[in-house]
């Protein structure tokens, strides 16, 4: 059924996520079904899991949106915690985006300036071969490019 206002899905402590897409809300939920995040004005989830045959879980995150405020970043992040899922790469600018690609022991961090001023970050990664962080110090980007940075375990462990 259509909703009488606007959305204002909320996750935990992070309320009225900007809305600048779709909010799919569910209704008739399975009895297994744990909601994670809902809808303020009619309290109808768009954010639940459950568990599935032979131990997995399936998360429905119910919502289209513009990656545009920094409030979607910190949905995206909240949902993966809550998933379990630890970020491998920290950076200080949350304006600039990172990719690590991986291949036995080397690694590419790309990080992506996709405003039109100059960037600049403190940044650090953990590559599936590595056991601790890598920092990699102050990163300074030009407006709308990217910096690739290779990284091999020979010079890093």
């Amino acid at each position: 059924r259509p909703n009488a206002h606007p959305a204002r899905p909320s996750i935990g402590e992070l309320a009225n996520i900007s809305n600048n897409g779709s909010v799919y809300l569910a209704e008739g939920l399975l009895e297994s079904a744990t909601v994670i995040g809902h809808d303020e004005n009619s309290s109808l989830p768009f954010l639940w899991e459950t568990d599935t045959e032979g131990g997995g879980r399936f998360v429905m995150l119910g919502m289209r949106w513009f990656h545009s405020m920094d409030e979607h970043r910190r949905m995206v992040a909240t949902v993966m915690r809550h998933c379990g899922i630890t970020p491998v790469v920290q950076a200080s600018n949350p304006n600039l985006w990172t990719s690590l690609r991986t291949v036995e022991g080397r690694s590419m961090l790309f990080i992506m300036n996709l405003y039109s001023a100059p960037m600049a970050t403190e940044v650090s990664c953990r590559p599936a071969w590595s056991p601790t962080d890598i920092d990699l110090g102050k990163q300074k980007l030009e407006p709308m490019s990217v910096a690739a940075i290779p990284i091999d375990k020979e010079s890093c462990l």
